[in-house]
């Protein structure tokens, strides 16, 4: 009986892994680039976008453009290191050409590139992450980090059917630690700003899919 049971659970968090892979995996995909036919397609399957789409591609297009792309009232930053970096400058001296002038230091927040970039590197390396293709992003861009997470969830689901349950617990890990120290102290700030957006009822939804993620991962991801 227990033997039994402990097989029904492993399937069951298989296919939990797998769903959630796979749609963490078609999110990421939906915010790497402005959609084509096929990925609406998808969309469309899974309710994201109504009946008739196949006449509105290019307005997807503007409207992922307008959202991720081009600064403006309705730009809304794709990157971790927007949110959560922040650069410390030092204080200088008094200017040796007499004019008594010094910078007092401080600290800027809201820029690209910043430390979160080749952290989220040396992780991507050691996890043997590889983007799919067609991948043009900084290594902070949420198409990117949702991407490493669904790439550990199906991992540990392909660890676990190959029962190599000590493999599975260490990619179960690295996802709890990735979405502790990056993903997660984003994901609900970005969300909520898509999830908000007054361009796009597709990026809507897909942002309220995205603020519900943590919970669903939290069901089969104990930490």
């Amino acid at each position: 009986m227990t033997r039994s049971l402990e097989a029904t659970n492993r399937e069951e968090r298989i296919q939990e892994l797998q769903r959630s892979g796979g749609e963490i995996r078609f999110l990421s995909r939906l915010l790497g680039a402005p959609p084509d036919a096929a990925l609406l397609a998808d969309a469309h399957a899974v309710g994201l976008v109504e009946d008739g789409w196949e006449a509105r591609v290019e307005q997807y297009r503007v409207e992922y453009t307008r959202l991720f792309s081009c600064p403006g009232p309705n730009f809304i930053p794709v990157n971790q290191s927007v949110y959560t970096d922040i650069l410390k400058m030092e204080p200088s001296a008094p200017d040796p050409s007499g004019c008594g002038m010094a910078f007092p230091g401080g600290e800027l927040r809201g820029y690209l590139g910043g430390t979160s970039c080749p952290a989220l590197v040396r992780w991507y390396t050691e996890a043997a992450f590889t983007a799919y293709d067609g991948a043009r992003q900084m290594p902070d861009h949420i198409s990117l980090e949702l991407d490493f997470a669904a790439h550990l969830c199906l991992a540990e689901a392909h660890a676990l059917v190959i029962e190599a349950q000590d493999e599975a617990a260490a990619y179960r890990d690295l996802l709890f630690k990735f979405r502790q120290n990056f993903l997660e102290l984003w994901l609900a700030s970005f969300s909520q700003c898509v999830a908000s957006n007054s361009v796009s009822s597709l990026y809507r939804r897909v942002g309220a899919r995205l603020l519900e993620l943590p919970t669903s991962l939290d069901r089969y991801n104990p930490g």
